[in-house]
């Protein structure tokens, strides 16, 4: 990672990180529309979670509360997806209001 010397580089970084986030966001609104033209296809209700996946899903139990979708899986989709979309918009931010700062480093002469 390059070294940051100015406030201005700071300010870029940030930058860089929120546009990263906005893909995210783009690709989250891209996918949650391609979920509402296609739930009622056939086909999706040949996919179904393995054994981790089941259980994984099954310690989520506020899911439950998100029902956009008719199927089940394209709503657990949509929760945890929307999770890790939360979190990494809160980083994105934080690290763009609050930039991190390096540790100045002391030479031993």
């Amino acid at each position: 990672m390059p070294r940051l010397t100015t406030e201005e580089d700071y300010r870029a970084d940030g930058r860089k990180s929120r546009m990263i986030w906005y893909v995210h966001l783009v690709v989250f609104v891209i996918f949650q529309i391609g979920f509402f033209i296609s739930q009622d296809f056939v086909v999706w209700k040949v996919f179904n979670l393995n054994q981790f996946g089941e259980w994984f899903v099954s310690k989520l139990t506020f899911l439950e509360w998100i029902q956009i979708h008719d199927l089940k899986q394209f709503n657990d989709v949509t929760g945890v997806w929307g999770i890790t979309l939360i979190i990494h918009g809160l980083c994105s931010f934080i690290y763009s209001f609050w930039p991190r700062k390096e540790k100045p480093t002391t030479h031993l002469s």
